[in-house]
């Protein structure tokens, strides 16, 4: 079992992951999630007149 545990870990240590957190990748998940809504400024800006109740 030690030697399975040790495998995995130098394998997780060895594993490429420097483009995962990206400005791109970071970017296009943001805009996956949130859409429009990524900048946070929706209750800022006022009604337009198809939004108004």
């Amino acid at each position: 079992m030690a030697a399975d545990t040790d495998a995995a870990l130098a394998r997780r240590r060895t594993r490429d992951v420097a483009g995962v957190f990206t400005p791109e990748a970071e970017a296009a998940l943001c805009e996956q999630v949130m859409g429009e809504r990524r900048h946070g400024l929706d209750g800022l800006l006022p009604l337009g007149p198809s939004q108004q109740g």
